[in-house]
């Protein structure tokens, strides 16, 4: 089954950011949004957040940084997707939640303007403003507003964002509208997010902030509509327009969402968005929300009480969703739209306490599910199957029929080892991942060629195994490395090691850091360099990567050798992680 290209979070169709005016906050904001002062006058090319580089290159060393800091680990693993993104798919909720920073009078980058060098002569160099050679102009490649911008187009990953839509999940479009209205009338400003089908069959989403709103009558395709919620939208859809002020007014008349209140139809004209192919997915105006996790003080936020969900992939045959606590089945919400076929996502809500999860499909599918808890993210995926479990005291399982599987595990909090991100890999028709005292457990039909990989935020370890045996227990050894080992006498304890992931920098695989892996490791390197593959296994590059640059090359031999003499000359005594940890500190 396909899956939509661009993963669901709201980058959408925004592609970069440019400022004509500065964005300033003026003292007496008082948290009303007014038009020139609140707004990005931007419109949006990849160029302004140096396409093609990923968001990662794009932002400051500090800012990724206060991400891994101030983020929970289920936050930050929702959050590297998008950082690794080579491709540049918007930044649409990071300018909206920003323009709402600067309605509170939090932010103010006017100082930093400057900063955004290019000019509107050279966005009309081309036609087509989607193929424009990027390298051509010269600007600083990580920014400070871009930086900003970036960061808070993080924040859609947060507990804050996440759950204030799971908070209003059944809300009815009039509700959403007098919500709406009501902010509008005293333009206080409202971050709302769409989610629909375009004209290609693709999903989308996209960011805006709703400012005001009137009373009248306008007419979009042979309807007519009485209210209008005004949008500052910071996507330009009409990029042949070049003059400011008939390009506001184009922008603010076409980018409003028109609802008729008789009929309950609605259209945004500009993404040609409507009752039939999309919905309003989520709606902040608590500046606490936008801000949460932030990099700017002066904001609180009051979590409401945690509400668990259930997300799958769009379901092709009959379904349920069953708290087993209760053998109730969830309600599904339409948090993101989908017409049944094969893009999409599905959303179900458990409105009591947390506990154990079952999806059910009448027919194999491909499967992507997950359950998201207070203190954790389970995740189970199938390209044949037909039942999820999820168990919020660590347990994960899929069944179906024999298909390539992949479970996943990431814990906030009460985790065992140094390990809180936890993926198991293989081919089965019946498997279950499980955290215990001792390590995880990998229990499956079939645990030929099958792979475990731990991460945390420093590290990263594979091990790999094929055995008869039925289940095998993942463990760290006193080295730090992750251990995989069998019960193979059936006396209940797994003492029987059979693989152990690498040692950062053990390219050769003999348990020892020192110049024959560094000699390797350049090998690597000058394949890579030369265009060719690295010649190295998954696991050999995982150990290649020394310094932790997401590259191989010949810096990464370098600390191999510097760390190989202070061992040799009897000055270190602890693992290669360990003394790159001591370096970076």
């Amino acid at each position: 089954m396909k899956q939509k290209k661009i993963p669901k979070t709201l980058a959408g169709i925004a592609a970069a950011l440019l400022m004509t005016t500065p964005l300033t906050a003026a003292a007496d904001s008082n948290g009303t949004f007014q038009w020139g002062r609140d707004n990005w006058t931007i419109f949006n090319y990849p160029l302004y957040f140096d396409h093609p580089y990923p968001y990662l290159e794009c932002m400051s060393e500090e800012h990724l940084e206060a991400l891994r800091s101030n983020l929970n680990h289920v936050e930050y693993r929702l959050t590297e997707p998008m950082l690794e993104w080579e491709d540049f798919f918007g930044a649409c909720y990071g300018i909206s939640a920003t323009s709402i920073l600067a309605c509170h009078d939090i932010l103010n980058p006017d100082e930093h303007y400057d900063e955004f060098n290019v000019t509107k002569e050279q966005i009309l160099l081309t036609d087509d403003l989607h193929s424009i050679d990027y390298r051509r102009f010269s600007y600083p490649q990580k920014s400070w507003p871009r930086s900003v911008v970036l960061y808070y187009q993080m924040l859609q990953c947060t507990d804050a964002a996440r759950q204030n839509s799971v908070q209003i999940c059944d809300w009815t479009m009039q509700q959403k509208i007098d919500y709406l209205y009501t902010h509008g009338e005293s333009s206080q400003p409202v971050l709302v997010t769409y989610d629909w089908e375009n004209q290609n069959g693709e999903g989308a989403a996209h960011a805006v902030v709703a400012c005001g709103a009137e009373t009248g009558s306008w007419e979009w395709n042979d309807e007519t509509y009485d209210i209008c919620i005004i949008i500052y939208d910071n996507v330009d859809p009409t990029p042949e327009i070049m003059d400011d002020e008939v390009k506001l007014e184009h922008l603010k008349r076409e980018s409003c969402l028109y609802y008729n209140s008789e009929n309950g139809n609605w259209i945004v004209p500009s993404w040609k968005i409507t009752q039939d192919n999309g919905v309003l997915a989520d709606l902040v105006d608590d500046v606490g929300i936008v801000n949460d996790k932030g990099i700017f003080p002066g904001t609180s936020y009051t979590p409401p009480e945690w509400k668990d969900v259930v997300t799958a992939n769009v379901l092709q045959s009959d379904y349920t969703v069953t708290a087993l606590d209760t053998q109730t089945e969830l309600p599904e919400y339409p948090f993101f739209y989908h017409d049944g076929g094969e893009g999409g996502e599905q959303n179900f809500v458990n409105h009591g306490e947390e506990g154990p999860y079952l999806l059910q499909t009448e027919q194999p599918q491909e499967l992507i599910s997950a359950a998201y808890y207070e203190n954790a993210m389970l995740k189970g995926t199938s390209d044949a199957g037909d039942e999820v479990r999820f168990d919020p005291a660590g347990c994960v399982g899929v069944a179906g029929e024999k298909a390539d599987y992949e479970l996943e595990m990431v814990f906030n909090e009460d985790y065992v080892s140094d390990w809180y991100d936890i993926v198991a890999k293989g081919t089965s028709s019946s498997v279950e991942l499980k955290m215990t005292d001792e390590g995880y457990l990998l229990t499956a039909d079939d645990l030929h060629e099958a792979s475990l990989i731990a991460r945390n935020m420093e590290d990263k370890a594979i091990v790999s195994v094929s055995t008869d045996a039925k289940s095998v227990l993942f463990r760290e050894n006193a080295s730090g490395q992750l251990v995989a080992t069998a019960d193979l006498d059936g006396d209940g304890i797994y003492e029987t090691e059979l693989a152990k992931s690498r040692l950062l920098g053990d390219l050769n695989g003999d348990d020892t850091v020192n110049a024959s892996d560094a000699a390797v490791l350049l090998i690597a390197a000058a394949e890579i360099g030369a265009g060719n593959a690295s010649g190295l296994t998954e696991e050999q590059e995982l150990a290649a990567d020394v310094n932790d640059d997401r590259a191989i090359n010949a810096s990464d031999s370098a600390n191999i050798l510097i760390f190989a003499a202070d061992v040799g000359a009897g000055s270190y005594t602890g693992t290669l992680t360990q003394y790159m940890r001591r370096e970076r500190s």
